[in-house]
């Protein structure tokens, strides 16, 4: 395992994908949604599989000493760590979004999600969706570039965000609630979605490995 992501690190990771799961600290940005640069990571991925397969990659993977299926789980194991390491990387700048919002103006603010452990595992769970939707149907025809897996996955996390951001913006005081971290109730609804969010994108990446796997012993290189 190890030495399969090793390699997809070293070899199959292009500037374009690192820039966009950069991007996720764009949260700092006051007039922002916190969801909306998550998408720009899920961006990042529509590079990485034209190019690998530009590149012959998975020729590459099949000649080496490995199962078939590994070729499927060095890539799922490469888009589990990019989307982990976005959500590292933008603590910081959340944290930074906070004071920046607590320093304006009130009218100029409006209710949301927020910066909290429940939007971590919104996160999570939109990750969990485009892994499930995007692997198994790519595996299916790993030669072409399957635009139509890429468009339709990242359309499917684009909705459930715009879903999300709009129940909190919509329902009077749910965005009050979630942020005020100091009610032990609402602590513990933080994380309770943190942990289920955790939960399904392990469990979630876990099928979509298996099914990508199942999907791609068939095809003949």
């Amino acid at each position: 395992m190890k030495n399969l992501l090793s390699k997809e690190l070293k070899l199959c990771v292009p500037t374009q994908t690192w820039i966009f799961v950069a991007l996720s600290m764009c949260i700092c940005i006051p007039s922002w949604p916190v969801m909306t640069s998550y998408i720009y990571v899920i961006a990042g991925f529509m590079p990485l599989f034209p190019i690998a397969l530009a590149n012959r990659d998975l020729l590459y993977t099949s000649i080496l000493p490995v199962k078939k299926t590994d070729v499927v789980k060095g890539k799922v194991l490469l888009m589990c760590f990019l989307q982990l390491v976005s959500i590292l990387w933008s603590i910081p700048f959340a944290v930074l979004k906070v004071f920046m919002s607590a320093s304006m103006p009130p009218e100029d603010l409006y209710p949301e999600l927020g910066v909290n452990p429940a939007l971590f595992g919104f996160i999570l769970i939109m990750f969990m969706m485009f892994n499930l939707i995007y692997v198994p149907w790519y595996y299916k025809k790993p030669d072409t570039k399957n635009a139509a897996a890429q468009l339709v996955s990242m359309f499917a996390c684009m909705i459930y965000m715009g879903i999300i951001t709009a129940v909190f913006i919509a329902v009077p005081g749910l965005a009050d609630f979630i942020n005020n971290l100091a009610n032990p109730v609402s602590l513990g609804v933080n994380i309770g979605i943190l942990v289920a969010g955790l939960l399904l994108f392990i469990g979630g990446s876990a099928l979509a490995n298996y099914l990508g796997g199942k999907a791609f012993q068939k095809v003949d290189l």
